[in-house]
């Protein structure tokens, strides 16, 4: 728990409250008021219990105005914490190597973001109201010693049991509620295929059962798990109660028969007593709640760890500007080796390697990259534009390596329509969009009659899936970058819109200067590229001796004869791009 105070704490001077100034000052004037109550009852005679009187109303209302300031002041911590958590986590998010999200469930990350966020920051408001009642309990236990040593030390034994009844079920509650906090992982993950997957879902009934039964034991399972934990807890909170009624009954009966124990000392002890019931159950009776806190709090110190060890370097390093657009760009002995969170081991136990690869690009060019499934094209694609940093080689750009620092800078030359593209429902990072150029490219690629580019953003996403990625274009043209990645973007075009895209823009762009590399399979169209690579194993290999390919420059993009590489076609392990 000290842990999680710690954090509560950092909190609050992160966000310069004085909250902890108020809750302090509100316990005390509690204890004033237990001390002023008491004092007059131990006034033998009724003069100037007025005085009493008039100081009894004056830490009352300062008391009631403390309190009210104090939790006010902690629903603004509340959501301080949220906002801060969130955003440091979003931060991280949004500096990993792409590597890091590829191929892992988003389950975990939802529930941290999400669930495990509002649980911490929903703890911290009953850890500070729990600072109060240790001021409280802080004055009440020497008090009560002064009054009796035998009735503090009565009081001192019952908190000391009432708080070992909770600790002692703390190791057990813990992992429940950590069992249950997966669980809750593994339900995001299930609902994402719901969202995702609803297609599939809606043409298999059987799929939709086996889903549900899946999420319904997933859900029942975590259910199961928090009755227990809860169990444990009303156990811990029930043993605390009748402890707490013993020293009452101690108090009222027991007291007045030990030497000592006139009707005075028990009414004061009384006093306290039931002045800090309410305090001291508060303090035990958010135990089960602290320990959920505890749990999402090391969940999200988890992952602040694992998105600060997998943070790409080139998001920290200074941004040095590109001066002007590039004329050749090279992959030079290029290789990249897929790890086990993006990609399953090949069926011989070897990883899929793309490489080495050697070619050059050249500004202006128009390239189609072919190749059956698995033979690397996506992944060639994703360190071409640094989105994967290779394992070794080194891009090049106009004859200068692209170092750590000048990777952020560099990515800017690209722009893309990704195989599993995202449209985003603003245009970010366009800034003031030229709107008569939006138009144009709306209306070029025939999408006029169903959405458009108004303040923005796209007046409406509810479109095919073929008018998804010509609108995709349309983003990525007004990025007006020099280099333009396709990945199999006519594969879902029907025939009159892929004349569109192969006959008139694409020549259209390489006329504006603009280097075009698509993924591509359409055969009939091979004679309009510049240049043609074919990959198999990770590699980029020779083909047939047609005219786009009469040496390795024309598929490889380095001056080597032809038939020097042909031996050089080893099997290599796939995956599926």
């Amino acid at each position: 728990m000290l842990r999680l105070g710690r954090f509560v704490l950092g909190e609050v001077v992160a966000s310069r409250s004085p909250i902890l100034f108020l809750l302090v000052l509100s316990g005390l004037l509690r204890g004033a008021l237990i001390l002023v109550i008491n004092s007059a009852a131990a006034q033998t005679s009724g003069e100037g219990l007025w005085y009493y009187g008039l100081a009894f109303s004056a830490a009352l209302a300062a008391f009631l105005l403390l309190a009210h300031l104090a939790r006010t002041g902690s629903q603004v911590l509340i959501e301080n914490v949220i906002l801060r958590l969130r955003l440091r986590l979003c931060d991280g998010l949004l500096k990993v190597r792409s590597t890091y999200l590829l191929g892992r469930e988003t389950g975990a990350i939802y529930n941290t973001l999400t669930e495990e966020v509002n649980r911490v920051g929903g703890i911290s408001v009953q850890l500070l109201e729990n600072v109060q009642a240790a001021v409280l309990l802080a004055f009440c236990i020497p008090y009560v010693f002064w009054l009796s040593p035998l009735g503090g030390l009565a009081v001192s034994t019952a908190i000391v049991i009432g708080t070992a009844a909770y600790l002692l079920q703390d190791r057990w509650a813990s992992e429940l509620i950590e069992k249950a906090r997966l669980l809750e992982a593994t339900f995001f993950d299930r609902v994402a295929d719901v969202l995702k997957g609803f297609k599939e879902i809606r043409l298999n009934d059987s799929r939709r059962q086996d889903l549900r039964q899946d999420i319904s034991t997933c859900v029942e399972r975590t259910g199961a798990l928090v009755v227990q934990a809860e169990r444990l807890f009303s156990i811990s909170f029930l043993t605390t109660q009748a402890i707490i009624f013993g020293l009452l009954g101690f108090l009222a009966l027991g007291l007045p028969m030990l030497p000592g124990g006139d009707r005075t000392i028990v009414f004061q002890f009384l006093t306290v007593v039931l002045f800090a019931v309410g305090p001291l159950e508060t303090v035990l009776g958010s135990y089960s709640s602290l320990v959920r806190a505890r749990v999402a709090l090391e969940r999200i110190n988890e992952l602040e760890r694992d998105l600060a060890a997998a943070t790409e370097l080139a998001a920290l390093a200074r941004k040095p500007a590109l001066e002007g657009s590039f004329q050749c760009l090279e992959l030079r002995n290029v290789e990249a080796r897929l790890s086990d969170t993006s990609s399953p081991p090949a069926s011989n136990g070897e990883q899929f390697i793309l490489g080495p690869i050697n070619l050059s690009i050249r500004r202006g060019e128009i390239i189609f990259v072919t190749g059956g499934n698995g033979s690397g094209k996506t992944t060639l694609f994703s360190v071409l534009c640094a989105l994967r940093e290779p394992d070794s080689g080194t891009l090049i750009l106009d004859g200068i390596p692209v170092t750590p620092d000048r990777l952020s800078a560099y990515r800017n030359l690209f722009s893309a329509v990704f195989d599993d593209f995202h449209l985003f429902h603003t245009l970010y990072g366009l800034g003031q969009i030229d709107q008569a150029q939006a138009d144009r490219l709306i209306t070029a690629l025939d999408l006029s009659h169903r959405t458009a580019i108004r303040h923005g953003r796209p007046t409406s996403l509810a479109l095919s899936a073929g008018q998804k990625r010509r609108l995709a274009l349309v983003m990525a043209l007004l990025e007006n970058r020099p280099i333009l990645l396709l990945d199999e973007f006519a594969a879902d075009q029907d025939p009159e819109h892929r004349v569109l895209f192969y006959e008139r823009l694409l020549p259209s762009l390489k006329a504006d200067g603009k280097t075009i590399i698509a993924i591509t399979h359409d055969e009939t169209r091979f004679h309009l590229c510049d240049r043609r690579f074919h990959m198999d194993a990770g590699r980029i290999v020779v083909g047939e001796r047609d005219r786009y390919a009469t040496t390795a420059r024309g598929l490889n993009g380095f001056d080597m004869p032809a038939d020097e590489n042909e031996d050089d076609r080893a099997p290599r392990p796939r995956y599926s791009d």
